[in-house]
């Protein structure tokens, strides 16, 4: 009977189970960092990290082998641009292109203070973004390198590139670039947010643009970066990396073994368990039909896998109510982190009176966002002004004449 009961919990759970995910080892400690983000019928795919680590597999990705390209330096990015020429950068100003005979060839930035991510274009061309926030641009597979005006000193963690004239990068700060010039003259987008950008993407090639950052940050963009739109994660985890098999099937990962999921173009995410709790930076997940293979990786060496990307079980993250007891339905705070306004939503099955109150982690009321009488089954909306709060977490409980109930959110400046 106990045996039926820890079965039917599993099945119930509301992440993917972490037994889905399978363990791979490489054999080394070092973070891995960054995933070519290609299509299977490129071949094998790289893996890059820290101390020179690159090593390369073949679909499904179960069985990886050491490559050698020359260089002991943290790499921090790896892109494939047909199924022989290859690029990777690092910190030290490093950059090794593989070319049609699958040669390595030192490719080095002249600025060596920095660490750099390229920005392939094709044929030959690419951008690379520095941690002091210089660009460089090549058309020659990275043997002349040309210093261009970013406009800043921030740090540029990813970006990509085009095959027109197109660009983005972004970095610290809520800091988007874009270039439309071939990277000759970068301009800031307007982010509507401070927290600090690790990841960037395309979604599918489909013109939506999706950018990840601290504080569990996603951001969709239609409209070539000109207005962005935040999207609810329900994780305050920075997340350090996305990718793309297609727009019904992408991730994105991040600190403290976070795993997130969207089927529907990044409006909607869900939470997956991958059965590790370290940091994630690298993330690749591709359709072999009929499997949906993920692979995730990070600090430590740690390296996991499943082919089972759209079956196991995902909570979606949303801002309706949600049913918490009998009688009512409470929201999550919405966003959390807040900046300056948020928002949470309830419902009553009986009309009732019902107050909205924050407290700090002291227990100290701090504001009361609502006090009045609800009417049954009518959803009602509630402002919390974040802004008027200092930094920190706060409680908000929402107390009516049938229950009681708190929700946890995180004021950032």
């Amino acid at each position: 009977m106990n045996r039926f009961i820890i079965v039917l919990l599993l099945c119930l759970a509301p992440l993917a189970r972490a037994q889905d995910w399978s363990v791979i080892s490489l054999g080394t400690t070092d973070t891995l960092r960054a995933f070519a983000q290609t299509t299977p019928n490129f071949g094998d795919i790289f893996l890059v990290g820290d101390n020179g680590t690159v090593v390369a597999a073949f679909p499904p990705f179960t069985e990886w082998a050491p490559v050698d390209v020359g260089t002991n330096a943290d790499l921090l990015s790896v892109h494939r641009e047909n199924t022989t020429l290859a690029w990777i950068s690092g910190r030290d100003g490093v950059v090794r292109v593989r070319d049609n005979q699958l040669n390595w060839n030192v490719r080095d930035i002249p600025d060596a203070t920095q660490g750099y991510v390229l920005l392939p274009r094709g044929s030959g061309r690419a951008f690379a973004a520095g941690s002091g926030g210089s660009v460089f641009t090549s058309t020659d597979l990275g043997q002349n390198w040309a210093l261009q005006a970013s406009g800043t000193t921030a740090s540029l963690n990813a970006g990509i590139g085009t095959i027109f004239n197109d660009g983005y990068a972004v970095g610290d700060g809520g800091l988007i670039l874009a270039t439309t010039n071939g990277g000759a003259t970068w301009q800031p987008l307007p982010s509507g947010t401070t927290s600090d950008l690790y990841a960037i993407q395309d979604i599918a090639g489909s013109g939506t643009l999706e950018v990840a950052g601290a504080d569990g940050l996603i951001l969709t963009s239609d409209d070539s970066g000109a207005t962005w739109t935040q999207r609810p994660t329900n994780t305050t985890a920075t997340l350090r990396a996305l990718s793309g098999a297609n727009s019904l099937r992408h991730l994105a990962v991040g600190d403290n073994g976070t795993v997130l999921r969207s089927t529907d173009n990044g409006a909607t995410w869900c939470a997956m368990d991958p059965g590790v709790t370290v940091d994630l930076y690298a993330a690749y997940a591709t359709v072999i039909p009929p499997n949906d293979i993920h692979v995730v990786a990070g600090a430590d060496g740690v390296l996991v896998w499943t082919e089972n990307g759209s079956s196991a079980s995902c909570q979606v993250v949303s801002n309706e109510p949600e049913a918490a007891a009998p009688g009512h339905a409470l929201s999550a705070v919405w966003p959390n982190p807040a900046r300056s306004a948020a928002t949470l939503t309830f419902r009553v099955d009986q009309s009732q009176h019902v107050a909205v109150e924050v407290f700090d982690v002291q227990g100290r009321r701090v504001a009361e966002a609502f006090s009045g009488s609800a009417a049954a089954e009518v959803i009602v909306p509630v402002a919390l002004d974040a802004e008027a709060l200092a930094p920190g977490t706060y409680i908000v409980r929402v107390q009516g004449e049938t229950f009681v109930e708190n929700r946890r959110f995180v004021v950032v400046k």
